[in-house]
C-alpha cells in the first residue's frame, strides 16, 4: 500500500502523519470489464488512482444516449468519482471500466478531511478539475463540429499506437466517438475500400496510417 500510496501526484506534499492516515484509509478495489463504478444507484467512491486498467467517463440523455466526456487510463486521477465532496460537480456522471481495471481509492470523507487540511491537496483537485472540464468542452466541440470520418481516424491512430489490432466492435466505437453504429459502420466500411484499415469480427488492424492521419488533419 505504502509503494502505490507513493505514486499519487500530491505525495511529496504530504506530512508524514498524512501520509499514515492515506495508508490506512486508501482501498485497492478490481473491477471486470464493462462495470458502472459510479453513477446512478452507484455510491459516491471518493477518489481514485487507476493501478491498471482503463475507465470511461460519460452523461446519458433521457432517450439512453450516452456521450463519452473523457477516458481515465493507468496512472491517471479521477475527481469526478468525488462529486459527493466537490460540491462544484452539480451533473450526473456515469464511469464504467473499458476492461479488468484495479484502483487505488480514497473514500469520499477520507478525501474531503485530506483536502480541506492541505492545500496542495485542494488544488491538485482543482487542477484536475479544470484539466477535465478542458476534455470535455474538446468533445463536445468534436460531436458539434468535426467530420466523423475526422474523429474515427484520430481515434484509430491514437488506439494503434497502444496495440496493433483493436478488439473494438463498431458498437464500443460509437460510444467511445458518441454517434451511431450505423454512422462508424459506414465509415469503417469506407476506409476498407480506401485501403486504410482491415476489419474483422471484433477488431480492426490499421494497414495505412498515413492515410488516416491524412483524413484526421
Amino acid at each position: 500500500m505504502e509503494n502505490l500510496i507513493s505514486k499519487l501526484p500530491f505525495y511529496t506534499k504530504l506530512s508524514e502523519d498524512e501520509i499514515k492516515f492515506v495508508t490506512e484509509k486508501a482501498t485497492v478495489k478490481s473491477y471486470g470489464e464493462k462495470e458502472i463504478i459510479h453513477g446512478s444507484s452507484v455510491s459516491c467512491l471518493g477518489f481514485l488512482y487507476v493501478i491498471s486498467g482503463s475507465l470511461r467517463a460519460y452523461i446519458l440523455s433521457r432517450e439512453g444516449r450516452e456521450v463519452t466526456l473523457f477516458k481515465v487510463g493507468e496512472g491517471e486521477c479521477c475527481v469526478l468519482s468525488a462529486a459527493c465532496v466537490i460540491s462544484q460537480i452539480t451533473f450526473d456522471t456515469f464511469i464504467e471500466t473499458e476492461c479488468k481495471t484495479d484502483i487505488l481509492l480514497i473514500g469520499p470523507a477520507s478525501f474531503s478531511k485530506l483536502a480541506s487540511e492541505n492545500i496542495y491537496v485542494e488544488c491538485f483537485m482543482y487542477k484536475l478539475m479544470c484539466s477535465r472540464f478542458s476534455a470535455v468542452m474538446n468533445s463536445v466541440q468534436q460531436i458539434m463540429f468535426e467530420r466523423i470520418d475526422s474523429r474515427l481516424a484520430e481515434f484509430l491512430l491514437k488506439e494503434s499506437e497502444k496495440r496493433k489490432v483493436l478488439p473494438y466492435t463498431q458498437q464500443e466505437i460509437a460510444l467511445q466517438l458518441s454517434t451511431a453504429r450505423e454512422v462508424i459502420s459506414r465509415a469503417l466500411r469506407r476506409f476498407e475500400n480506401d485501403g486504410l484499415v482491415k476489419l474483422g469480427r471484433g477488431r480492426i488492424t490499421v494497414i495505412n496510417p498515413e492515410g488516416l492521419k491524412n483524413i484526421s488533419e
